[in-house]
């Protein structure tokens, strides 16, 4: 499933009909000169502008040019027509043919194509042809992840009145921004300034059969102070043998935006069973970063709502992964995050060990668990069978070990393999976020259950 996103499969060849296309990188007699300003663009702010210029023309009266990036790197979120609009006498705005003015973030590329239906009239009225130094477009981009792309003009081509292209250089731009910074050890959840989690965080009941289906929240909850968040994406990943994704909707930007504003809104969500994961991206397109404040969103969420069918009995976690908000604050910044993971069960109750039946195997793997609370450390769920989150008796081995659950800038990670944290989510058989003595009479109560 995606948002809107716009693919131009067909080329549109109406300037050339106008001149005869010829792609020219040569230097020309003249010098005119098409280029990329700035040339390169290093260590932006989430939101910065470049411009597509012309210096020395001579005799313009039509323009086309394409501009090519990594479209995993950024974003294109306007592209402005400038020297058009600014030979040309307002009045007369209704002489310029806009004949392309594209941007397709899917394959990284803005299309500009320019001229004037009337160029006669044009000249007749002394605005055209075109000669000078001039800005064509700004186009304003949203960094999105980190790297290094080119800036690049293909296709360009000039025309003159005698619908003959004008000798030109093109020069292309480029973009780099830094490696992230090194990897530190998440601060207390207290210091985020957003929490992205699944609710229900825990979906564990035996009865249910292979078939059902049943549905979960991402949701953001502020936690502390920001300037508002303007674009946000996370993936959440999970066992395919054990469940499949049936469907997933966007909620948050479709809920604070009325209907009459949805063509501001771009989003993505991509499915893939095979490999247990799904991918969402939401952000603003088509405004001004100026806009983009009026638009910034404050409060909790929920991002989407995503169902399952259950396709075998098992246990597997509901991993939020790839988290990236940004918030509207000198130019965009990234927010300080926490994650909480969701978990689905529907194994038997106090079958620690997974061989479908409650023994004294389970007693001695419960052992190992007793005393962890839900923090990222040595945890199982199950074994917490009375939800207080606590295994009381402190086991020299877990001693002063305990976490809060909670990833920080998808520092942590609770997924299956645990990764040397001693959380295990089937030990907390009650969902408390403690392993305790509470866990091991009702643990204690279910020897002899067999699934």
């Amino acid at each position: 499933m995606r948002g809107k996103s716009v693919f131009f499969l067909i080329p549109v060849l109406i300037l050339s009909l106008f001149i005869i296309l010829m792609p020219v990188h040569s230097s020309a007699a003249e010098s005119v000169k098409v280029y990329v300003d700035p040339p390169s663009v290093v260590n932006p702010n989430v939101f910065f502008n470049i411009s597509v210029k012309i210096d020395n023309a001579v005799g313009l009266v039509g323009a086309n040019w394409e501009l090519r990036w990594d479209p995993t790197l950024l974003r294109a979120i306007n592209m402005t027509e400038v020297m058009f609009h600014e030979v040309t006498p307002q009045n007369a705005w209704d002489h310029i043919w806009r004949v392309r003015h594209v941007i397709d973030n899917v394959i990284g590329i803005a299309w500009y194509q320019y001229l004037y239906i009337d160029w006669r009239t044009a000249v007749e009225e002394g605005f055209s042809p075109i000669s000078g130094n001039h800005t064509i477009a700004i186009i304003e981009f949203q960094v999105r992840d980190v790297g290094n792309c080119s800036l690049r003009l293909t296709d360009v081509d000039l025309a003159n009145p005698d619908a003959m292209p004008i000798p030109h250089d093109t020069f292309d731009g480029y973009f780099s921004n830094n490696v992230p910074p090194p990897h530190l050890p998440p601060p207390p959840i207290d210091d985020a300034q957003v929490l992205i989690n699944v609710d229900p965080y825990r979906v564990r009941n035996e009865s249910v059969p292979i078939g059902e289906t049943f549905t979960v929240e991402v949701k953001l909850d502020s936690v502390s102070n920001h300037s508002g968040l303007i674009s946000i994406r996370f993936s959440l990943e999970w066992n395919s043998s054990i469940l499949d994704c049936i469907d997933a909707t966007e909620v948050m930007f479709h809920d604070v935006l009325p209907e009459s504003e949805w063509q501001k809104i771009d989003w993505t969500l991509w499915i893939d069973n095979s490999a247990g994961n799904m991918a969402y991206e939401g952000t603003f397109t088509d405004v001004t970063a100026e806009e983009i404040g009026a638009l910034a969103i404050f409060g909790n969420h929920t991002l989407a709502t995503i169902t399952f069918r259950i396709k075998n009995t098992g246990r597997c976690w509901l991993h939020l992964a790839d988290c990236l908000p940004l918030e509207y604050s000198l130019g965009g910044n990234q927010m300080l995050f926490a994650t909480r993971d969701g978990y689905f069960s529907n194994m038997l109750n106090g079958d620690l060990n997974g061989d479908n039946t409650v023994d004294l195997s389970d007693e001695l793997q419960f052992a190992e668990w007793f005393g962890a609370h839900w923090n990222g450390y040595r945890w199982n769920g199950e074994a917490d069978i009375n939800t207080d989150q606590l295994v009381s008796i402190q086991l020299v081995e877990f001693a002063g070990t305990y976490t809060n659950g909670y990833t920080l800038n998808g520092e942590a990670d609770l997924s299956d393999d645990q990764n040397g944290y001693k959380w295990n989510e089937e030990a907390d058989l009650n969902g408390d976020r403690w392993v305790n003595i509470f866990d091991a009479i009702a643990l204690a109560g279910l020897l002899g259950h067999t699934y």
